[in-house]
């Protein structure tokens, strides 16, 4: 069995290394890229697409022609992947459960917690300048935070942030997973409706829902108005989950005191962008979720569906339409 391994061409390591080593079958693994892929797709049962932003629409439909058994990419969220043309084509496309990415990404979610509440911008200036013993920061055990979403994300950092002293209030759209969570954590979650609230009372307010129409400029000028002064808002989701110039606006204007950024609604996002312009945002690359273990575990997750099709069982984690 031949499988074709697409990479993102910055980071072809340690992920692809990852995989093979998770692959525990007899098959040829084939690394290619874009220019190859066609010609590299001949014999082919898997493909594999590292995060699902490589892959253009004549991949896909080479992928089709081909008669592949399946389509992996390596992401959790598909709101950048055209989940309908796979269904169109008739092409299984699977991809990998949050709760592989969720450590890293609550990790991540407290980092920039932490960053902010000591005023990490700040403190950088001041070392640049020779000004020591400033600035004076808060510590977030007492604090609350406000997780907007339970999914395995939200669980997770719920979970750290307990540890760490914090108390917890959630939302969340899905009854299942607002059960789940509860059962898991102890914290009960209400619905979307219960929103304006958890705003009101967080002193963070960490966003962890998927990308959806329903979910688009969720948070806007109003819920931002919504916060506490002195609250600050972290993103680690989607970029387009907040409206960014209502979030420069409430930082400009000191409705809220700080903003922790992993994603944006365009990326790579242009280092002139008016909120990376503000000392009071704390911004990163989109890594909240790019760890070694994440990396490990998602190389397992494909290779596991990599063996089922070499045994001829049906491939886990399929994508729905």
């Amino acid at each position: 069995m031949k499988v074709v391994y697409l990479p993102h061409p910055d980071a072809v390591e340690p992920r692809y290394g990852d995989f093979v080593d998770a692959v525990d079958v007899d098959v040829e693994i084939v690394l290619t890229d874009l220019g190859s892929f066609e010609r590299d797709l001949a014999g082919a049962t898997v493909v594999v697409e590292d995060g699902g932003l490589v892959a253009d629409a004549a991949a896909i439909e080479a992928g089709a022609r081909t008669g592949l058994k399946l389509w992996q990419v390596t992401t959790t969220g598909v709101d950048h992947v055209d989940v309908p043309r796979f269904h169109e084509l008739g092409l299984p496309l699977a991809h990998v459960p949050g709760r592989f990415t969720a450590p890293a990404v609550a990790e991540h979610a407290i980092f920039l917690m932490l960053a902010l509440a000591r005023q990490l911008n700040t403190a950088f200036a001041n070392m640049r300048s020779a000004t020591f013993y400033e600035p004076s920061g808060e510590e977030i055990a007492g604090k609350t935070v406000g997780i907007v979403g339970f999914g395995a994300t939200g669980r997770e950092l719920a979970t750290r942030c307990r540890a760490l002293g914090m108390d917890v209030i959630a939302v969340e759209a899905d009854p299942r997973q607002a059960e789940e969570g509860a059962r898991l954590t102890g914290v009960k979650a209400g619905g979307l409706d219960t929103l304006p609230s958890l705003l009101a009372a967080a002193d963070f307010v960490s966003v962890h829902v998927p990308l959806l129409d329903s979910t688009r400029a969720l948070i806007g000028a109003a819920e931002l108005a919504a916060m506490k002064r002195t609250a600050c808002l972290v993103n680690t989701a989607r970029g387009e989950i907040v409206d960014e110039e209502a979030l420069r606006h409430a930082l400009v204007e000191g409705t809220i005191a700080g903003a922790g950024l992993d994603v944006f609604s365009t990326e790579p996002v242009d280092p002139a962008h008016p909120l990376l312009q503000l000392e009071t945002v704390i911004a990163t690359p989109h890594i909240a979720g790019i760890t070694r273990g994440t990396s490990r575990r998602h190389g397992g997750v494909a290779a596991e569906n990599v063996a089922r099709i070499h045994a001829g069982q049906s491939p886990t984690h399929l994508v729905s339409s």
